[in-house]
Parts: C-alpha cells; structure tokens; sequence
C-alpha cells in the first residue's frame, strides 16, 4: 500500500500547487496537499487516507498554470518517483467562468411596451401580438394606442399620436417583428421634448 509520494524533479515554472486525484481530468475532484519552490526538490509527502489503496494521480500546477500530472497504481514501494520528461505537455488551464452559451433573441416578441413623449405630452401603450397578420407580417395592437404594423415600406404605430407626433422605426430589414433600437418620431415641435422607446416581453403567441 502507497503512503508517501516522493517528488524527485519538476520542470517547469516556481512555484508549484501539489494536488492528489484519481484522474488527470481537470472535472475530477483533487485534494491539495501544498505549495512547494524549487528550493523544497524532492519533497515528500503523505497520501491523503482516501488514495492509500487505491490507483492516484499527482496533479502540479506551476506558476503559469501549466500542469503537469502522473498517474500510479497500487505499487509495493511507498516512495514512487515523479519524474517528468526534460519538456513534458504542459496544459493551461482554462479561465474559472466559462464563456455562456447565448441565448437566442426572441423572433416575435408577445408585448411591446412602448414610452413616448410628444410636444408637452406623454404615454405608455402595451401593444400584444395579434392573430391577425397586416400586410402579409404580424401586427401587434394595443386597446387606445394604435397598431404597430408593417406598411409595405416600414414598421408604424397606426392609428394613433401624440400631440401630432407619428412613430416608426426606420430599420425595414427586419422580417417578423420590429428591433427595438431603430424608432424615430416625426412631428415633433421646434423646442419641444419627444422621443420613443420600446422593450419586449413574451415570446410568440398568448
């Protein structure tokens, strides 16, 4: 049965984490026995109880984060010999936060939920999508602000202002629904405030 472990050599870049495993795989779970400088060569140290009779790894992560590891199996001499070839592979290891999968956006958004203001006025209008398509394109309607619709040449707020103030969004590239970032106003009063804006809600149909 093993219980020391002998590191007689390590190549690679001062200082170094010592960790034990049951595997070289980086999802394996790992005991860390210490931090040791070249000064410290050869180092021993006890196996943890849980790898004594078993097949172990030792895991050495240098100062660059390069690994180096060597597996062993249950072997009758206590002190096996970690000894890394003159260049051994050397693997960096990958940032703690993975990079997250995005998410795709919403093709036809349920609600648009639009702010406006208009020559000394102001509104909020909930528009839901309708069953009804216009113009051959979705088409979403809200109770008293109007339809926002695909006229053939844009998308629109229909049926509806503010103070004289009309609303489109000048992006007509867009197939199933309008962006959010492209509305402008038209109509609007020399020195006076408008402006539009739109969030989503929802994804395809109630």
């Amino acid at each position: 049965m093993v219980e020391t472990v002998t590191i007689n050599t390590i190549t690679g870049t001062s200082d170094y984490d010592v960790w034990v495993s049951n595997s070289c795989d980086e999802n394996q779970v790992k005991v860390y026995i210490d931090t040791i400088s070249d000064s410290d060569i050869p180092y021993t140290f006890n196996l943890p109880n849980v790898y004594k009779n078993t097949g172990f790894c030792v895991k050495i992560y240098d100062d660059n984060d390069c690994k180096i590891c060597e597996c062993f199996g249950v072997a009758p001499s206590p002190s096996p010999s970690m000894t890394p070839s003159a260049t051994p592979s050397m693997t960096v290891t990958p940032s703690i936060t993975p990079t997250p999968t995005p998410t795709p956006s919403c093709q036809v958004p349920t609600y648009f939920n639009g702010t406006f203001q208009g020559n000394g006025f102001d509104a909020t209008h909930t528009y839901t999508l309708s069953n009804t398509q216009y113009n051959g394109r979705n088409q979403w309607v809200s109770s008293n602000g109007g339809t926002i619709r695909w006229n053939n040449s844009e998308w629109e707020v229909a049926g509806w202002n503010l103070a004289g103030v009309t609303f489109n969004n000048q992006n007509a590239n867009t197939r199933n629904a309008p962006d959010t970032s492209n509305w402008v106003y038209r109509g609007c009063a020399r020195q006076a405030v408008c402006s539009v804006s739109f969030t989503t809600t929802g994804c395809g149909p109630i």
